[in-house]
């Protein structure tokens, strides 16, 4: 799975105070591969979110597979899982 920062990125900044680090590993071919892999590699203080339930919009006639979900129901969710932290993402 390719990912958006590198680990020593992860690695230099997991433990500041105004970060939260989502991870959203995933497989297309295998959709609990993500949750699987989170759980054999966690990385420490990270939130998973899972593409499909997620971050993912409902789908439609257009938009694809993953469709971007809407602004203020991703920002609930984030801040549930965020909840009472003033954190960079």
């Amino acid at each position: 799975m390719r990912s958006i920062v590198s680990m020593r990125w992860v690695l230099a900044r997991m433990y500041e105070p105004d970060l939260a680090i989502v991870d959203c590993r995933f497989a297309l071919s295998d959709p609990e591969a993500g949750r699987r892999s989170c759980a054999e590699s966690y990385i420490p203080g990270a939130i998973h979110m899972d593409l499909e339930r997620d971050l993912s919009g409902p789908v439609g006639k257009h938009g694809g597979r993953h469709p971007l979900p809407d602004i203020a129901e991703l920002a609930a969710k984030l801040g549930k899982v965020t909840w009472g932290m003033s954190r960079s993402m």
